[in-house]
């Protein structure tokens, strides 16, 4: 939320928000609130010990922060960065639009007792992956220094609207600086997000694939 330069109009700000990080120490993601695992916070709170100390805020300022709670920003008599937007500067990445597949597999390209052409001959191939997912959401993607890669809804009554945000390992050992007012810029999901239909598990599925540029070295796939 926050008002937009480009066209001139002030958007309301979403207040439910669905953010995942990923742990890398169980491979699984986890949701990025203040019920956030307590391994996960011990490690945001070591890397913000100072910020916290000079601050006075504690990690679940941290967390809320990020997620989008103004109210201990310096403009609210807080001692937390000043945002005009919740939605962090977008400067090196572009946003994907991902709508139906639309690879240019073929069914019948597959060779012999492959498991893609295996999957065709059981009614599972690509074509029927295109059937069953010719009407889902269209959906942008848009990584953005905030420290996540975001989705939003590209159609329907919600059009504009975050559908869900994540937030890769490398981004979250740097997201405590995004709340201190003497920070420089830093750069987090700096990149382009490509999907690409593939076949992995013997199912079809799209997959994200993303870097993040001066964010970190690193890529992760959804």
């Amino acid at each position: 939320g926050g008002h937009c330069e480009a066209t001139g109009q002030t958007v309301t700000k979403q207040l439910q928000r669905e953010i995942y990080v990923y742990d890398p120490l169980t491979g699984i993601k986890e949701k990025f609130d203040t019920s956030l695992n307590s391994i996960l916070k011990n490690v945001l709170i070591l890397n913000a010990e100072s910020i916290l100390t000079n601050l006075s805020v504690t990690v679940d300022d941290i967390i809320n922060y990020v997620i989008g709670d103004q109210s201990l920003e310096q403009a609210n008599s807080g001692r937390m960065r000043d945002r005009v937007s919740v939605l962090a500067d977008i400067v090196h990445g572009s946003p994907y639009i991902v709508r139906g597949p639309s690879a240019g597999y073929e069914d019948s390209e597959w060779g012999p007792s492959t498991p893609e052409r295996t999957a065709a001959d059981n009614g599972q191939g690509y074509l029927q992956f295109q059937i069953d997912n010719k009407d889902r959401n269209n959906t942008i993607y848009v990584g953005s220094n905030g420290g996540m890669l975001h989705a939003f809804n590209a159609e329907g009554a919600e059009e504009g609207k975050e559908r869900w945000a994540f937030m890769p390992s490398k981004a979250f050992n740097n997201i405590q600086r995004l709340v201190s007012p003497n920070a420089g810029h830093w750069s987090y999901v700096d990149n382009t997000p490509i999907v690409r239909d593939a076949f992995i598990n013997n199912k079809w599925t799209s997959v994200l694939v993303s870097g993040m540029r001066y964010g970190g070295q690193a890529y992760f796939a959804l």
